[in-house]
């Protein structure tokens, strides 16, 4: 119940990002169409929201965002038919709250932009972006293009927010600017501080207690049950090889594939068992030891990790 519950708050933010970013980066240009984005550069946003969150998110939900993609893999049996409908409720829900967002910052206003709306902005943009940040970097996430994600993140976000508040999500780059202009920059300058600050406490709550696997921490104080996980590490290199030896009470072992949860496997790690994983295994499935609620004996596991 709680994973389910874990990719479906996925699937709703990715969903909002995506509706957010691409629909907010052509309306807020609409004010500007000498300077504006134009057709390439919506077009653009849309695939960076998408980009983004399949980074930050992806390797919670799969990153959907999307009904018609998790009907197409339902379809194409990479998909569970339980979670079809739930995913697309979650996707639903996520588009009509970034599109009440946006209508909510627009204000039904020809041009210009109440205080609120750059508040809000602001306040939402840091928030995806620190998520996006948290997200890329979990130890459960491909971290090898983090940077990229984090940075095109950022330019995403400047594609949406430039007409409204010239986009700062940074309260230090605020504060240099507004310090040499004075006047009304320097009277405004609260909100550039509160507003990032705000979205990106909220981030962090959200993420660390909504979205993160925890399973790491459970493992970190010795308990022998784990969550899914891959050990992608970088020090491990490109295709990671780990080898894990196990003595004494046996213990079941699981691995599942990425693309399709339904595909998964099990095993007996018995006294002696040497498990040994190469190649591309850490790319394409997750592994685990599952919780037991029945005593197991005592058991010594020894994993051993080549290191680049």
């Amino acid at each position: 119940c709680l994973e389910i519950m874990k990719k479906l708050l996925a699937e709703f933010f990715g969903t909002y990002w995506l509706v957010f970013g691409g629909c907010g980066s052509a309306l807020f240009a609409c004010n500007f169409p000498g300077a504006g984005i134009g057709f390439v550069g919506v077009s653009l946003a849309f695939g960076l929201t998408v980009l983004t969150m399949a980074y930050a998110v992806g390797h919670i939900s799969g990153g959907h965002f999307n009904p018609a993609v998790s009907f197409g893999l339902w379809a194409g049996g990479r998909f569970s038919a339980k979670e079809l409908l739930p995913y697309i409720i979650a996707q639903c829900v996520g588009a009509v709250a970034a599109a009440g967002t946006l209508y909510t910052i627009a204000s039904g206003k020809a041009d210009g932009y109440s205080m609120q709306s750059a508040f809000i902005a602001e306040f939402a943009l840091t928030l995806f972006f620190v998520l996006i940040i948290l997200g890329t970097t979990d130890k459960f996430a491909n971290g090898k293009f983090a940077g990229i994600a984090i940075g095109l993140a950022l330019t995403l976000i400047h594609l949406i927010s430039i007409p409204i508040t010239n986009t700062s999500v940074n309260p230090a780059r605020s504060l240099s600017q507004a310090l040499f202009v004075g006047g009304e920059p320097l009277s405004q300058l609260w909100m550039f501080w509160i507003a990032p600050i705000l979205g990106a406490i909220v981030a962090g709550f959200i993420y660390k207690n909504l979205l993160q696997d925890h399973s790491e921490r459970k493992r970190k104080n010795g308990s022998d049950g784990n969550g899914w996980h891959a050990d992608n590490e970088k020090e491990l290199g490109t295709n990671p090889i780990i080898a894990s030896l196990s003595l004494g009470a046996e213990r079941a072992f699981q691995l599942k594939y990425n693309s399709d949860v339904t595909q998964k496997k099990s095993l007996i790690l018995e006294h002696g068992s040497l498990l040994l994983m190469q190649g591309t295994t850490q790319h394409f499935w997750k592994h685990q030891i599952p919780k037991t609620t029945k005593p197991i004996g005592p058991r010594i596991n020894l994993t051993f990790r080549m290191i680049e």
